[in-house]
């Protein structure tokens, strides 16, 4: 997955991204490690379950905070979750996720036993 979101990763306004399943799992996150010591707790897959129900309806959101925005994508398989910096431009991270979302859809969430021996790639 990490090869997946390497070009949103890469940029500098970006502080990271979740991926959750449409059950709450988290299947994929990259945060920097100063973003969540100082200034954002990660919230429980639980508390967001709720949440994404009951705006399972929009394509996308954008939530802006004092100190961050969050931007959520829903997907097929789940919801892309990017953290970013308060004075960020989200389009361009928009246009990048527009385009690995047949990637990101093709996405399985590893069941039973494949889950512990899962190839090491990104």
């Amino acid at each position: 997955m990490k090869n997946i979101f390497k070009d949103i990763l890469s940029k500098s306004n970006v502080e990271g991204v979740i991926f959750f399943s449409n059950k709450g799992k988290i299947l994929f996150m990259n945060i920097a490690s100063d973003t969540t010591s100082k200034t954002f707790n990660l919230p429980e897959p639980d508390a967001l379950i709720p949440i994404m129900q009951n705006i399972k309806k929009a394509k996308e959101i954008e939530l802006y905070f004092e100190t961050k925005i969050i931007y959520l994508r829903f997907v097929e398989n789940g919801t892309v979750m990017i953290l970013l910096n308060k004075n960020s431009n989200s389009a361009i991270i928009r246009l990048i996720l527009e385009s690995i979302i047949s990637q990101i859809e093709q996405f399985k969430e590893a069941k039973g036993l494949k889950k512990l021996f899962k190839r090491k790639s990104g």
